[in-house]
């Protein structure tokens, strides 16, 4: 799959969806170590670093699993942290 050259940054009222940086691993490494989140975790889903405005942590990835241009049409994986499940998040970073 192709990448972007130059990578978009997308907001949302709750979230900013990022490139992600090394400074973000302790952030991804708090989520990440929940086996509930984990057992779901099949590629690491990572275009994006999903960022919660709040608290400016990274909450999670998300990002094209494959996609077809002609046809348009996509297939979208993410991961979330537990603690932010439930909340329609991942609805309102997709859209």
């Amino acid at each position: 799959m192709e990448s972007f050259k130059n990578f978009p940054v997308l907001e949302t009222s709750r979230l900013v969806l990022r490139k992600l940086f090394l400074e973000d691993a302790q952030d991804i490494f708090d989520y990440a170590k929940d086996l509930e989140v984990n057992k779901y975790e099949k590629e690491g889903y990572g275009d994006w670093g999903i960022e919660y405005k709040e608290n400016k942590k990274i909450i999670g990835t998300c990002g094209f699993v494959w996609w077809d241009r002609k046809n348009y049409k996509a297939e979208i994986g993410y991961v979330l942290s537990r603690k932010y499940w439930n909340q329609g998040l991942m609805t309102e970073a997709v859209r």
